[in-house]
């Protein structure tokens, strides 16, 4: 490892980014390609590197690599569908580019703005989906990876600090607006008066426009992040994808596109529901034997909640397996295994988002075994969860005591006030003011580590029953009516995978295919990345 980081402060300080992507930028060569992009790969693990290598080599691997292999074309009518099949050179430059997106802002405003690059990479992944027998390789896996990361804080392309500048509760009902209300001076309190007048600004410098969902303008590839036609793809994924990683890339797609306070992601909270994608992440709430998946999963449901609509819906049938995650009070009884602290602390945001205004919902969170299970949480000896996990089950037992007209409910079977509420965690500063808290915010995230090392491991898909398929759902949502939201939201509201590679190098030197017709003429190339 320490041989790793010095080769790494090497490549640095020797000028070895630079001539790299000089020598790509020329070679003809396919295994030289493939060597080159090798070594990115490795170096773009490196924090130091990252931004070197976005700033000398992002256009060459885009233009170069990502676009001719992708087969996208600005002209509508050369553009190729390679079907999900794509060279290794193309699976290490999205590797090199999935590590770089996780760098920093400056990193992803780069991504975001090169041109051809977020097209490329939907025209790859929509490719696959014509050929369910691709959809799970590396390639797919990196593209999803990197749109999730440029979807992470998306709302910062018009105020780069708008998480610090959020919506203000000014109403009765205490939820957010999407911009910031006309309320008297003294309807505002001190701390917040600072917020709204930033709010205020940003909104008079941006126009109202910027924040309906409109068709990608000239120049402006950012805003294919949030068409609507984009989560169909990923609903699409989170259907047929058998590889761990590319659905927790692809729900943490939806999780960061619903996680912003701007219209867009008002609108696409309910264009999931119309795209039948909240019964597909209820479904990988059921895969036990990856947590990532299901902490994605859950947070993205966090997230839909927020919608009304998406609330209503969602209580019938997923609270179910929200508190199938919950662990029960001793192992002995359960099969499942226990989930990580955040991803109980993940379905704990979702339930209480999906209760919050719906006492239906609340009974039959307790209806559920919900009750039972959170106090089991209450009750457990020190040190079995963290913090985060106590004070959010502090705050859905307090939730679902707000609900007053189930107050008799509650007494009937034998439960009073005091067994739902803690007033010293309901009080604590820890939480309710953390702006990372997934109980209070919408949140988003970038990609984690991945947690599957051996090469093309895939999860066993869990089977639906007709009960599962919930016709009473289906019902429901082909009744909602097709309008966008109306500006009103909920006040409930880094590292990347580091990939290593390996090379063949005793393989004789291959001219670079430059275009799909040449490249399945040319020798195959025996995957050789780990």
């Amino acid at each position: 490892y320490m041989l790793f980081l010095h080769t790494q402060l090497e490549l640095k300080t020797r000028g070895g980014i630079p001539a790299l992507i000089h020598l790509l930028r020329r070679t003809p060569y396919e295994d030289v390609r493939e060597s080159v992009t090798a070594v990115l790969w490795n170096a773009s693990s490196s924090l130091h590197l990252k931004g070197q290598i976005l700033d000398e080599g992002l256009n060459v691997l885009v233009k170069n690599i990502i676009i001719p292999f992708s087969g996208w074309d600005a002209d509508i009518n050369r553009r190729l569908n390679p079907q999900g099949k794509f060279p290794p050179v193309f699976k290490n430059t999205t590797g090199i580019l999935r590590n770089c997106s996780s760098a920093d802002y400056e990193g992803r405003r780069k991504m975001r703005d090169c041109e051809g690059f977020i097209p490329s990479l939907l025209h790859a992944v929509n490719s696959s989906l014509q050929s369910l027998n691709e959809i799970d390789n590396k390639s797919i896996e990196n593209c999803m990876c990197i749109l999730r990361n440029l979807s992470y804080k998306l709302q910062e392309v018009i105020d780069r600090d708008y998480d610090q500048n959020y919506p203000v509760t000014t109403n009765t009902n205490s939820t957010w607006n999407m911009l910031p209300l006309q309320s008297n001076e003294k309807n505002k309190t001190s701390c917040m008066s600072s917020k709204q007048k930033k709010t205020n600004e940003i909104s008079e410098q941006t126009g109202n426009t910027i924040y309906a969902v409109m068709p990608p303008r000239q120049g402006r590839p950012v805003e294919m992040l949030w068409q609507a036609d984009v989560i169909g793809t990923y609903v699409h994924l989170l259907r047929h994808s058998s590889n761990p990683d590319t659905l927790e890339a692809t729900a943490g797609c939806i999780q960061n596109l619903t996680a912003c306070y701007w219209k867009p992601s008002i609108d696409l909270r309910g264009e999931v529901r119309k795209a039948r994608g909240l019964a597909e992440l209820v479904d990988l709430l059921r895969v036990d034997e990856c947590d990532s998946v299901v902490n994605a999963s859950a947070i993205a449901l966090r997230n839909l909640a927020i919608d009304q609509k998406n609330a209503d819906v969602l209580g019938g049938w997923a609270i179910k397996e929200l508190v199938a995650i919950l662990p029960e009070s001793t192992e002995q009884t359960t099969n499942r295994h226990r989930h990580s602290d955040e991803t109980i602390a993940s379905a704990l945001a979702a339930l209480n988002e999906i209760i919050r205004n719906n006492d239906i919902n609340a009974k039959i969170l307790f209806q559920e075994r919900g009750f039972i299970k959170m106090k089991g949480i209450m009750n457990s000896k020190n040190n079995t969860y963290n913090s985060k996990v106590i004070k959010y089950t502090a705050h859905v037992l307090n939730t679902m005591y707000k609900h007053k007209t189930l107050h008799e409910f509650y007494k009937q079977n034998g439960y009073k006030e005091n067994d739902f509420l803690n007033h010293r965690l309901l009080n604590s500063k820890s939480l309710t003011s953390s702006p990372q808290s997934t109980l209070h915010r919408p949140r988003g995230d970038m990609g984690q580590p991945t947690h599957f090392t051996t090469k093309g491991k895939q999860i066993t898909r869990p089977q639906r029953s007709e009960e599962y398929r919930m016709q009473k759902m289906n019902q429901s949502v082909d009744n909602l009516s097709r309008t966008y939201g109306n500006g009103v939201m909920s006040p409930h509201y880094d590292p990347h995978a580091d990939l290593y590679a390996t090379v063949h190098k005793n393989r004789s030197q291959q001219v670079q295919p430059a275009t799909w017709n040449q490249l399945e003429q040319a020798s195959a190339s025996p995957d050789s990345w780990v």
